[in-house]
């Protein structure tokens, strides 16, 4: 799969979308919710074009046409060394993971991203609540709280990627720079399920 080109992204917008439904009674206010379980990620990627190069890009695999992987550029992690975690354990669902590694002395904090390269693709995760392992047993198992929920299961011993990328794909065409010097403009982006 291909890598969005990093080099003409100012800036990414992310929002984790949930197939939820919530009706309220127009006579007492209360409020009847369903979820459906479905979960996406949807991004808006900002970009700033001065060549044809991303036009080549853009016209090979964006608008619809083929999933791309993006890098989050700055995801939130703070690692002195980024841990070392696999996946312990076949069969996992949910939105809960149990990973085992190296640790290095890193707590993941709520807010951390990770992706798990699973069925061809990228899948973004993120973690809920801190995780530590122990320091007295640092190779024993912890379970990570996550959303979205995993995307099937996930094999064991899968590595965990703390510099993450998702698999996206374009939702409609992309302009191309025709006459100018720059050109900027936003790539609305939805996670290639």
């Amino acid at each position: 799969m291909t890598d969005f080109p990093s080099a003409y992204i100012t800036g990414v917008t992310r929002a984790l979308r949930s197939a939820v439904l919530a009706t309220e009674s127009p006579f007492s206010f209360t409020q009847q919710v369903q979820d459906m379980g479905g979960e996406r990620w949807e991004f808006s990627i900002d970009v700033m074009v001065e060549d044809f190069g991303f036009e080549a890009f853009a016209n090979s695999v964006l608008g619809k046409r083929l999933p791309f992987d993006l890098v989050l550029p700055k995801a939130g992690q703070h690692f002195a060394v980024l841990p070392d975690l696999a996946v312990e354990g076949a069969g996992q669902s949910g939105n809960a993971l149990t990973v085992s590694g190296h640790w290095y002395g890193n707590t993941l904090q709520p807010g951390t991203f990770f992706s798990l390269a699973q069925g061809g693709r990228q899948r973004l995760y993120q973690i809920t609540s801190a995780a530590v392992n122990d320091p007295a047993n640092p190779l024993d198992p912890v379970t990570l709280q996550i959303v979205p929920r995993l995307r099937g299961a996930p094999a064991a011993g899968a590595l965990l990627n703390f510099t993450p990328k998702v698999s996206l794909r374009a939702t409609g065409p992309v302009p191309a720079t025709i006459g100018h010097v720059v050109h900027q403009f936003s790539i609305e982006a939805v996670e290639a399920l």
